[in-house]
C-alpha cells in the first residue's frame, strides 16, 4: 500500500499553494473539502471552512487514505502531523489530491479505461486498454 506522494514539507513542489495556506488556511482546506467530494469549490465552502480546527484536517486525512487505499493504521502519526503542523497537513493534501485528480484527467483524456473495484473498503483500480474495432 503506497502513502502519500508528496512528503510533509513538500513546499517547494507547490510554493504558490504553500503560500496561500501559511496566510489564509481556510481557502485550501475549502478546495480541499470540494476536491474530497469531487465538485467545485464554492462560497459555502470557504464559509464552512473559516471554521476549520484540526479535527476536520486529521478527518480530511483519514478520507484521502480511505479514498485512495493508502497505508491504514496511521492514525495517531496522522493526529500528531495535523496538531504539530496543519497547515503542511493542508497543502499535503492539497498536492494529493490535485495530483489524483490530474492523473484521472490524463487518463479519461488516453485510450485506456479505468475500472474501479471497492472490496471489503479497499478502492483497486484496474487499467485497461481500449481498441477501436474498425469497420471494413
Amino acid at each position: 500500500m503506497a502513502d502519500f506522494t508528496t512528503g510533509l514539507c513538500g513546499c517547494f513542489e507547490d510554493i504558490a499553494g504553500c503560500i496561500v495556506t501559511c496566510f489564509c488556511l481556510p481557502a485550501t482546506h475549502a478546495q480541499n473539502e470540494a476536491l474530497l467530494a469531487e465538485r467545485q469549490c464554492s462560497f459555502t465552502d470557504f464559509c464552512c471552512a473559516l471554521f476549520v480546527t484540526p479535527g476536520n484536517i486529521y478527518f480530511n486525512r483519514q478520507h484521502i487514505r480511505s479514498k485512495y487505499g493508502m497505508e491504514r493504521g496511521q492514525e495517531c502519526s496522522d493526529c500528531c502531523v495535523v496538531l504539530c503542523c496543519a497547515p503542511c497537513a493542508t497543502c499535503q493534501h492539497n498536492r494529493e489530491l490535485i495530483s489524483k485528480r490530474e492523473a484521472l484527467l490524463q487518463l479519461a483524456n488516453s485510450n485506456l479505461k479505468l475500472f474501479v473495484r471497492v472490496s471489503m473498503g479497499v478502492m483497486r483500480a484496474y487499467i485497461v486498454e481500449l481498441t477501436e474495432s474498425k469497420e471494413q
